[in-house]
């Protein structure tokens, strides 16, 4: 099988790219522990080096202040769940808005930071990972050191399940170590999440209700970001690699967590990837080559690697509407201060 691969990099190159990558990266493993590096080159507008994004029809700002991301659709398209810091010193809270922009509100789930929300499939619930009241924040898994230092993980994470009409969230995992950035099945009957436990990665699979957990695979250092196949066939997820602490590439692998496949080999930082509906490709975000974070699209074969944004600035946490039209990103295009970014929509075209 062919690895998809760009252009050549010297070591140097490759290790001043990656050496700073910003905390906006981070997802459920907290904030990446990275040294500041040289700021990213902007992305020249010359036919030479800059597509159009062609892929992206339409683009529209659904949020205007403070730092937003990780915005996913529930299973009708009609709504969106998001993570919303409105000011520096605050915490990330989950909010909820309509699928234009309107209406936004927060949801209730308590005090403190939250992660990885997204919606029940059939429901108004929401999935997403917090400390266990009582447990202090911030502590990092045992061993996670081993993975260079690079990855912070936050040892009190749980997933939990909480629902407008609820007393109180309910927790679905209580093993002690990170258990976090969850997703659903299509069906909404099983749970896949990221676990950490002593240096060593894992996704973990259980049945919607919290029951049944089981382990589908496990990787030395980070691993993290799966999402079930449309079809339930597969899991794409990002890892760091054999014998590396400092990139992450995106694998697929079975759900019994073998015919584990690389599809890429870009010596960067590329993380989150999502299934397009019809399975046909997969969306994440990157800095290869040496840019800022980027959306990228490959085939589940590991072919056809194609840049889709090229705007300078963040752009991150894709995420499509079920029937495959409509994309949300994360993106910090278009000014604003210093670390807010916004959530973005497009039409999406194939």
């Amino acid at each position: 099988m062919r690895r998809a691969r760009l252009a050549p990099r010297s070591q140097a190159v490759i290790a001043s790219l990656l050496a700073g990558l910003c905390a906006l990266v981070a997802t459920g493993c907290d904030e990446i522990k990275i040294d500041r590096r040289h700021r990213a080159r902007q992305d020249e507008a010359s036919p030479a080096t800059v597509s159009p994004e062609r892929h992206l029809e339409g683009i529209r700002r659904l949020t205007t202040d403070g730092t937003n991301r990780q915005a996913s659709f529930n299973d009708d398209g009609t709504r969106i769940v998001w993570l919303c810091r409105p000011e520096p010193t605050a915490d990330f809270g989950i909010r909820v808005m309509n699928a234009d922009g309107s209406a936004p509100a927060l949801f209730p789930t308590g005090p403190g930071r939250r992660h990885d929300p997204v919606f029940t499939p059939g429901a108004g619930s929401i999935l997403y990972a917090a400390a266990r009241s009582g447990a202090p924040a911030g502590d990092t898994a045992p061993g996670a050191d081993l993975t260079g230092g690079l990855w912070l993980f936050d040892a009190s994470l749980d997933l939990w399940l909480a629902s407008p009409g609820d007393i109180a969230p309910r927790a679905l995992t209580t093993t002690p170590g990170y258990d976090a950035e969850g997703s659903y099945s299509w069906g909404g009957t099983r749970i896949v999440c990221a676990a950490q436990r002593a240096g060593r990665g894992s996704l973990v699979m259980m049945e919607a209700d919290g029951r049944d957990p089981r382990e589908l695979l496990a990787m030395d250092g980070y691993v993290g970001g799966p999402q079930i196949s449309p079809d339930g066939s597969r899991i794409v997820f990002h890892a760091t690699p054999p014998g590396q602490t400092r990139s992450l590439e995106i694998y697929t692998a079975d759900l019994a967590g073998g015919n584990l496949l690389r599809l890429t080999n870009l010596e960067a930082t590329s993380f989150t990837p999502v299934w397009h509906p019809s399975q046909q490709l997969i969306l994440f975000a990157s800095n290869a080559e040496g840019h800022d974070m980027e959306l990228y699209l490959i085939r589940p074969d590991g072919t056809g690697l194609e840049r889709v944004t090229f705007s300078p600035g963040f752009d991150g946490f894709p995420a499509f509407s079920r029937d495959g039209r409509l994309l949300l990103w994360t993106s910090a295009r278009g000014g604003g201060q210093a670390g807010d970014a916004q959530i973005l929509r497009a039409n999406w075209r194939g």
